[in-house]
């Protein structure tokens, strides 16, 4: 028989001409854990590392010891940062000098979902729960108050007014509300927006200015949520329902009385959960549909390769999913329970907008956040009375430098991370899978059996470390091990180089799985190997 070889391998360390490959992301599979697809290598990736820190560099718990489910960063006129963390039973903001949450807003009764924007000075909030609630950045010492009055917000000139709403937020210089409660009804397809710059005027029977009101009837479902489409110098609010029958709409100002105009959007799939959309760099706006998939809107379905993954969602905690554009990385990130037995968002899928794929974390992350370095770190003054875990791209590099943009997570005791920072996660070791997909040919012979009896792998070399080889043979329900593979190499090259021989595997499309619990950059592997017929 015919020795050959087929490559898996990036273009960042030259083309070999002289062996067939595929490049690693067209071999990646969802299979994968832990691993993120980065310059031409799969790495693991870094885990959470503990922010929001006192005095003495120990990290703070919000007081009602509840998790935070919505944060909220508002940049004042004066370019003061403020950070608010809501849980189900209040609203607190984080003091940076001191170390310390001062609880701003105590709920009259227990939540599950909060909306926070910021609208001129003010920073607003509401909770289905409680008048929608308003803080002034001119006093920021001072609680926050019903917005309006303390009735609620005037619709009519003190007959009917708004008590409670579900979503919220800010579009062309108005403040937005969806599925509202007026006067002890509730109007669950109802949006109302208030004029033009001005918070506290909502009327639309015998007002002046320019308030709105619409009942978005058509169709079924109820609304459930705002986005913004921002794609190709667009600027349009979507307004999202709930069923999966149900169209969404864009809305956009005009410049006549009505005020805004809409357009129904048709076949989108509903929205599963508020918090589910998410914007990237270009505006393109991205959601979990009520049908379980993820979708790009105007594109459709982009999720077919984590299916599994997705429709495994306990449905009971599927309204807690939070969604984030993770800028470092180009990745939009979901936080979702990941399956039937799940008591909260355990898992993290992220999509890669550079290579196009999907990449699973075992995290469990409550919400997302955003907040900037409050202090410059420098290995002298880093804030942590070791370094076991820190990652050290984090220590004297633009990451330990104030005002850099942090991803920052929460967990389900009310403690706060920053997502990608450390070697650790919270300071405890875990384990990354890259499992690749192959039939040693790019698809070219899918029916043929392949005998392999060695690998070459490639990695970049790290201090200390190695990795387990994996291997399944077609439709094999269990791994097989192949043997260990030690990333540190005496003799200290850049890439350490490993033959793996000895072995043998048969198959027409295998999975090789690479398992490490210490940091790994695999760049690529060769498989030598013989055709071994058809049966």
């Amino acid at each position: 028989m015919t020795e050959r070889s087929f490559a898996i391998f990036d273009d960042i360390q030259g083309v070999r001409e002289d062996v067939p490959r595929i490049k690693l992301n067209k071999a990646y599979s969802a299979e994968s854990t832990n691993v993120m697809l980065r310059y031409g290598r799969a790495q693991r990736i870094q885990g959470r590392l503990r922010e929001l820190l006192d005095g003495s560099n120990d990290r703070v718990q919000v007081t009602d010891a509840n998790p935070i489910i919505r944060y909220h960063r508002h940049y004042s006129s004066d370019g003061t940062e403020y950070l608010f963390c809501a849980t189900k039973a209040h609203i607190y903001l984080w003091s940076q000098s001191a170390g310390t949450f001062t609880a701003m807003f105590t709920c009259s009764g227990d939540c599950v979902l909060w909306d926070i924007v910021s609208f001129k000075g003010l920073v607003v909030a509401t909770n289905w729960v409680d008048m929608i609630q308003a803080w002034d950045e001119t006093t920021p010492g001072t609680a926050f108050a019903p917005l309006d009055s303390v009735s609620g917000l005037d619709t009519d000139g003190g007959v009917t007014y708004v008590t409670k709403a579900k979503y919220l937020t800010t579009f062309d210089n108005k403040l937005i509300i969806g599925f509202t409660q007026e006067g002890g009804t509730t109007f669950p397809r109802r949006v109302r927006a208030c004029s033009l710059n001005d918070e506290t005027d909502w009327q639309t029977t015998g007002g002046t200015g320019d308030s709105y009101i619409k009942d978005f009837s058509e169709g079924s479902g109820h609304i459930k949520g705002f986005g913004h489409y921002l794609s190709n110098d667009a600027n349009l609010l979507v307004v999202f329902k709930d069923d999966i029958r149900s169209s969404h709409y864009f809305m956009w100002t005009v410049e006549a009385d009505a005020v805004f105009n809409t357009e129904r959007i048709s076949n989108t799939g509903g929205l599963l959960a508020t918090h589910s959309v998410a914007n990237d760099v270009e505006g393109n706006l991205y959601y979990i549909g009520a049908d379980y998939a993820v979708r790009k809107l105007r594109f459709g379905a982009i999720s077919e390769a984590i299916d599994v993954s997705i429709r495994k969602i306990n449905q009971t905690y599927q309204d807690y999913i939070d969604a984030a554009y993770l800028s470092e990385y180009n990745q939009i990130a979901w936080t979702i329970p990941g399956d039937p037995g799940s008591t909260g968002n355990d898992k993290v899928i992220r999509f890669n907008l550079d290579r196009g794929i999907w990449e699973i974390d075992n995290f469990t992350v409550c919400c997302w956040g955003n907040y900037t370095r409050q202090n410059s770190w420098t290995i002298d003054t880093i804030p942590y009375s070791t370094i076991d875990g820190i990652g050290w791209t984090t220590i004297d590099s633009t990451e330990a430098i104030a005002g850099f943009s942090l991803d920052l997570c929460s967990d389900y005791s009310g403690y706060t991370y920053d997502y990608h920072a450390a070697g650790l996660d919270n300071q405890a070791a875990f384990t990354a899978s890259l499992v690749l997909s192959t039939d040693l040919a790019n698809k070219g012979a899918l029916g043929e059996f392949k005998r392999c009896q060695e690998i070459r792998f490639f990695f970049n070399r790290k201090s200390t470390g190695s990795a387990t080889i994996y291997f399944k043979e077609d439709e094999e329900s269990s791994w097989e091990s192949l043997g260990t593979i030690d990333m540190t190499n005496s003799n200290n090259p850049a890439i350490v180089i490993v033959d793996m021989g000895g072995i043998d595997i048969r198959f027409r499309t295998g999975l090789m799985k690479i398992e490490a619990a210490t940091a790994f950059e695999f760049l690529g592997c060769i498989f030598t190997y013989e055709y071994d017929g058809w049966l």
